[in-house]
């Protein structure tokens, strides 16, 4: 389904405007996440892998539109 979308908005120019989206989405997320954190401190092992693994997709994501843009736009 994921794969569709990135290809859907590819095909209509929209790739680096759904990449920007998702960017914030996920920056949102992973501030909500911080903020649980701060607010329960014993709980920090429960939500470092999801703060490193949504870094990681963040910087996957600004990566691919680099591509995009240099080779689609």
């Amino acid at each position: 389904m994921v794969e569709e979308l990135f290809k859907i908005a590819l095909d209509y120019g929209k790739l680096g405007e759904l990449i920007d989206s998702l960017v914030e989405l996920l920056n949102n997320k992973s501030s909500q996440i911080q903020e649980l954190i701060n607010q329960y401190p014993l709980a920090k092992p429960l939500y470092t892998d999801i703060v490193e693994n949504t870094r990681k997709t963040i910087e996957k994501l600004k990566e691919l539109k680099k591509i995009y843009i240099k080779y689609y736009t």
